[in-house]
């Protein structure tokens, strides 16, 4: 009877520290850079990401920031609704922005509604 209670309490132990598998349910993280790459255009590449089964589809890429209407949506290359996986070397294009205008710029998981990356810059 003792010898059950401590493998049960094993179990749950591992089960609640979350050392049996990885959770598929949480929010991815990716590192990115940037530079401008055109007139009015960035190109943000992705760096890292956390994981390795992060779907082109689950992601979706949105701005905010200047006049709403002059900034183009943000474009995925390739396009998000590819089959394969978010890894290093990924590109999101932004166009349209205006000098001297902050923007924000968010990779959004679909799954988990988190922030896969997100970041603030000053266009020039």
């Amino acid at each position: 009877m003792v010898a059950i209670t401590v493998v049960l309490a094993a179990v749950l132990y591992v089960m609640v520290m979350g050392f049996g598998g990885s959770n598929s349910q949480s929010t991815p993280t990716a590192t990115l850079t940037y530079v401008k790459t055109g007139n009015n255009q960035y190109t943000f590449t992705v760096a890292s990401v956390t994981r390795n089964d992060v779907k082109m589809s689950d992601l979706t890429p949105s701005i905010v920031g200047g006049a709403a209407t002059a900034v183009g949506a943000p474009v995925m290359a390739p396009n998000p609704l590819a089959t394969g996986n978010l890894i290093a070397g990924n590109q999101i294009i932004v166009s349209g922005t205006t000098a001297n205008t902050i923007y924000t710029l968010t990779l959004q998981y679909g799954p988990t509604g988190g922030a896969v990356y997100q970041v603030t810059w000053t266009a020039s």
